[in-house]
């Protein structure tokens, strides 16, 4: 029975820590979502590699931007600026998915 209680208090004390870990981390959620559009804009342009052209690719700017949360993929859907310069690559075997890819390119930019 004392096993049980001490393993009850252990799960207890992990559970505050972890609600402490989550309120130190909204904070700093909170101050994310303060940032005002436009900087992001700012931002989010100088993320975008440095190449005239770009291929479509999850692993960068500016598709690897849509995935980090809903307000960031708000912002650089909207913004066209990021979707304008554009390479096709037809040497590619899964056409599908790139067909999909280069779709939501285009309707971005």
């Amino acid at each position: 029975m004392d096993g049980i209680k001490n393993l009850h208090q252990q799960l207890l004390q992990k559970k505050d820590n972890i609600i402490q870990s989550m309120n130190l981390h909204r904070g700093l959620v909170s101050a994310l979502w303060r940032v005002p559009s436009e900087i992001l804009s700012l931002i989010f342009v100088r993320c975008l590699p440095d190449t005239e052209h770009l291929l479509p690719s999850s692993k960068s700017a500016p598709m690897l931007l849509t995935r980090i949360c809903r307000r960031w993929r708000e912002v650089v859907v909207g913004m066209s600026s990021l979707w304008c310069r554009v390479i096709v690559d037809i040497d590619n075997d899964d056409r599908q998915r790139t067909a999909s890819c280069y779709d939501t390119w285009f309707e971005r930019s």
